[in-house]
């Protein structure tokens, strides 16, 4: 599911080669998979992540690792598309970081409309199931073209634990809970 919100997500914003593309969350479970299909699609790929990540981001190909405490992400302003894993407050920094006609895409909560510029496309995406897209995702990793990180693999009882994880945006590629 995480594989086919990041392909939703990059068709959502219309995403194509030479285009830069922002990944706010790059070292995540969504944000881990959409960096390498972004990347896929010909993009130039800028994604945030911890320092501790920043290696990890560069192995998926991104062009442009980002460390999410200290850097300025300005400087790296404007991009085309800013794909929101995170929420929040990176939310609505994303907004100023878009050129004029960019598209914002957020995943993890609605739009803040306070925050809107004109000029900006900006839409909140919801993972629909999709077989065929899918299939092509199982396909792509199957040929090694897509790499799947998982961190933990946790038993169902200890899905409380697993959620903290995640929410604390702690996690590299996914958590896995295991019945």
């Amino acid at each position: 599911m995480a594989a086919l919100t990041a392909w939703q997500a990059l068709d959502a914003a219309g995403v194509k080669g030479g285009e830069r593309v922002l990944v706010q969350g790059g070292a995540g479970g969504v944000g881990h998979l959409a960096v390498q299909l972004a990347k896929a699609r010909g993009a130039h790929v800028l994604a945030t992540a911890s320092a501790r990540n920043l290696g990890f981001l560069r192995e998926l190909g991104v062009d442009e690792p980002l460390d999410r405490g200290t850097d300025d992400l300005r400087a790296a302003a404007p991009v085309d598309v800013v794909l929101d894993a995170v929420g929040g407050q990176v939310q609505r920094d994303s907004w100023s970081l878009l050129r004029p006609g960019g598209t914002l895409i957020t995943l993890p909560e609605p739009l803040d409309e306070a925050y809107r510029r004109p000029g900006i496309e900006a839409r909140r995406v919801v993972v629909v199931p999709d077989g065929p897209t899918l299939a092509q995702v199982a396909e792509l990793i199957a040929a090694g073209r897509l790499r799947v990180e998982l961190q933990q693999v946790l038993p169902l009882e200890r899905a409380a634990q697993a959620h903290r994880a995640s929410t604390a945006g702690r996690v590299r590629g996914k958590l896995v809970l295991s019945l």
